[in-house]
């Protein structure tokens, strides 16, 4: 039997647009569960309008000196939109962290 393992979650990473290394706020969120973290972890969310619901639980590795930073590729905080999921549904967040510290959202 083959099992795939992943490598932590070390460096910086997009969301979004073209190319990017996850396409959704959700796929990210899913690496850093799944994967957990190394050492200190970027994302840097292309301009765009995002609409989900992101939810984390504990990473593995993540603490005061191994943060995870969501921000604006372009600096420009303006110019990412995160939403609500237009479907109608009683769970009211954007991101929600379960067990988790040090995760950072910058404006």
């Amino acid at each position: 039997m083959t099992a795939l393992s992943h490598a932590q979650l070390n460096g910086t990473y997009t969301i979004g647009g073209t190319a990017p290394t996850y396409a959704t706020l959700t796929d990210a969120a899913n690496a850093l569960t799944a994967q957990g973290i190394s050492g200190n972890v970027t994302f840097n969310i292309r301009p765009g309008n995002y609409n989900e619901r992101v939810s984390f639980n504990a990473i593995t590795g993540s603490n005061a000196t191994r943060t995870i930073t969501f921000q604006a590729e372009n600096g420009d905080s303006s110019s990412v939109v995160i939403g609500l999921p237009t479907s109608i549904n009683t769970t009211n967040y954007i991101f929600k962290a379960t067990n988790t510290q040090n995760v950072l959202i910058k404006r």
